[in-house]
């Protein structure tokens, strides 16, 4: 596998995962954001795959690998955490992501 080839699955996965919130917090509804948070996880883990795929293949340091994959792991938890809040709360008609404590609200735009 050449390195172009695992940094484009890389790259896609990456983006992947604020996209996917993006769209889950974008539709205003806490159950479109249960749906889309999994969504962001897996490709949370795709990405953890093919940088751990990139330094089993000696393709980039590793020292730079670990730069990237301490965030995926950190982001990864935070994302499990709001997910099992959601859950919890998925019953609840009026139930909003950023009606949840801690829970993050993506790209807060400000002009």
């Amino acid at each position: 596998m050449q390195s172009q080839e695992i940094a484009g699955q890389l790259f896609r996965h990456a983006t992947s995962i604020g996209g996917n919130i993006i769209e889950g917090h974008g539709h205003h509804s806490g159950r479109e954001y249960i749906h889309y948070l999994p969504i962001a996880q897996s490709s949370a883990n795709e990405a953890d795959h093919w940088l751990h795929t990139a330094k089993g293949l000696k393709i980039g340091s590793s020292e730079h690998i670990k730069m990237i994959t301490g965030p995926i792991s950190e982001t990864r938890k935070m994302r499990s955490a709001t997910i099992k809040t959601l859950w919890k709360k998925q019953d609840r008609i009026s139930l909003r992501e950023d009606s949840i404590p801690n829970s993050p609200i993506p790209y807060p735009f400000e002009e």
